[in-house]
């Protein structure tokens, strides 16, 4: 993880920040304004001031991927849970893995963002 200081150190301009275009380091993070420090979601799970917010978040995003949270986003029936023990042993080498990646939008109307994004060596 990268300080503030090591992060005034990357090649950050302005026009690739109004792209969007970050350096390696800086993407799928979030900075806390407090101590500089750049945050995955495994490291704001452990902060009480960010733990609410990105967890309500990642609910929401798999209630969307899901079949919904009713009152609170509507789902799109893009995953099903199913028990481990039900993949027939023949389909063991299609599981792959998900990473979970978190954002800060301040134009959006909620800003901490959080997806599930899919692994497929």
């Amino acid at each position: 993880m990268l300080s503030c200081a090591d992060m005034f150190q990357l090649n950050v301009s302005p026009r690739n920040l109004a792209s969007r275009r970050f350096p390696f380091e800086m993407i799928n993070a979030v900075l806390d304004k407090d101590t500089g420090e750049l945050m995955e979601y495994r490291h704001l799970m452990k902060n009480p001031k960010y733990r609410q917010l990105y967890g309500k978040s990642y609910a929401k995003e798999l209630g969307r991927l899901a079949q919904g949270m009713p009152g609170q986003v509507e789902g799109t029936n893009t995953i099903f849970f199913i028990d481990k023990s039900d993949i027939h042993t023949a389909r063991w080498r299609d599981v792959t893995y998900g990473r979970i990646v978190v954002n800060y939008r301040p134009e959006k109307d909620d800003p901490y963002r959080t997806r599930l994004t899919v692994g497929g060596d």
